[in-house]
């Protein structure tokens, strides 16, 4: 597992994160990338609810 902390985001502006990994000796699972933001509620919001998102990558 990684963490990074990322630049201060603009208001109602995107961020694209890269980021590289290796799968040596996973042939058969699939990989589950799961992000958060302001994971600590530091920063006021309209909506805390969305501060996360998950995308499966299928092994084919």
């Amino acid at each position: 597992m990684s963490q990074r902390t990322i630049p201060k985001l603009d208001v109602f502006r995107p961020y694209d994160a890269l980021t590289r990994m290796t799968m040596d000796g996973n042939d058969t699972e699939d990989l589950q990338i799961y992000a958060v933001v302001d994971e600590d509620k530091k920063i006021k919001e309209f909506d805390e609810k969305n501060n996360s998102a998950t995308v499966v990558i299928e092994k084919r």
